[in-house]
């Protein structure tokens, strides 16, 4: 590898420092989520039976198809909600790549958990025209969910709790900016007060000195004196 390979490839890392993180946290939840799913496809459990659980008198597992959106609304929408899925899918990545590229890495973070939800919901309408939801809440009344509706809720959460808590920062740090420029202001307006009465020093020196040259082509001795003696 040449020196300007190096240099791009060293640009290219310093313009998306997450890039990598993105990636590999879509890439496990999504990978997870697919993986959960066919294990429950495997197991030949019927619909609507709970298969395992409770567990702690929490949750247990209830094999439903969900054919809408979260909480079964727009029921049989199966290729609206599809091409939805994949609008914003596509929407987020290219919003992680360009808006948010050099953000936190919390915000990248949540954004994958999101796109992994997303894609993983959409393979299952593309598959089976339904998403498998298994996860069941025993102790309030909650809709059956998967993995990818966890990472869709997760990556939300931790997006906007940290676009506040990073707004806030920055508004901190500008406010520090500010106080930092007043500081500033204060130090360049003594230095400039400073110059101007080096100036003013420098100024009456030559004079002094021009003085003494006259006096001493005069040989005025005893004026010169004075002149050097005076301030």
């Amino acid at each position: 590898m040449n020196t300007d390979d190096t240099v791009s490839t060293s640009s290219r890392v310093r313009s998306y420092p997450h890039a990598g993180l993105f990636i590999v946290v879509t890439f496990v939840w999504l990978l997870f989520d697919i993986l959960t799913k066919r294990l429950i496809i495997n197991g030949g459990y019927a619909l609507g039976d709970v298969f395992a659980g409770p567990f702690l008198g929490i949750i247990d597992f209830r094999l439903v198809h969900n054919t809408g959106a979260a909480w079964g609304i727009f029921g049989d929408s199966t290729i609206a909600l599809a091409v939805i899925s994949i609008v914003i899918c596509l929407l987020i990545v290219i919003f992680v790549f360009t808006i948010f590229r050099t953000d936190p890495a919390s915000i990248h973070f949540g954004f994958a958990l999101v796109v992994a939800g997303g894609i993983g919901n959409l393979v299952d309408r593309l598959s089976f025209g339904y998403v498998i939801d298994f996860i069941e809440t025993t102790f309030i009344d909650f809709p059956v969910f998967n993995i990818a509706d966890i990472g869709v809720t997760c990556g939300f959460a931790i997006v906007i709790i940290s676009i506040i808590y990073y707004s806030r920062h920055r508004r901190c740090g500008y406010v520090s900016m500010i106080s930092d420029e007043k500081s500033a202001e204060r130090i360049i307006s003594k230095a400039d007060f400073e110059v101007e009465h080096a100036e003013a020093l420098v100024e009456k020196s030559e004079e002094k000195i021009e003085k003494i040259s006259t006096l001493r082509d005069k040989n005025q001795v005893e004026d010169c004196k004075e002149v050097i003696g005076n301030d």
